[in-house]
């Protein structure tokens, strides 16, 4: 009997990708781990490794036509940093 079709998120592939960049597994051993087929992991590490550098493009050649933009999530910490009030902007108001 066939398996049904599954759809991976863009955070399950990165995570696959950057454990099958690292190295410190075969490829047997990670799709063993992730229930994924080796030729898919190493179908996600090439598209990881070529698209890299498109994460650290800005202003007109970012997003070119043919790529997929990569939105990664947010470190929960950093999430956390922007809903605290900053003590320095209210001290900046008072002296205007």
């Amino acid at each position: 009997m066939k398996r049904k079709r599954r759809n991976h998120s863009p955070s399950f592939k990165a995570k696959v990708a950057l454990a099958a960049r690292k190295g410190d597994k075969t490829l047997a051993e990670l799709a063993q781990q992730f229930d994924v087929h080796p030729n898919q992991i190493q179908h996600w590490k090439e598209q990881l490794l070529e698209n890299a550098e498109q994460l650290f493009e800005t202003g007109a050649h970012a997003n070119t036509k043919g790529v997929r933009s990569c939105s990664l999530p947010m470190p929960k910490n950093s999430q956390r940093q922007e809903a605290r009030p900053d003590p320095f902007r209210a001290s900046q108001r008072a002296i205007s």
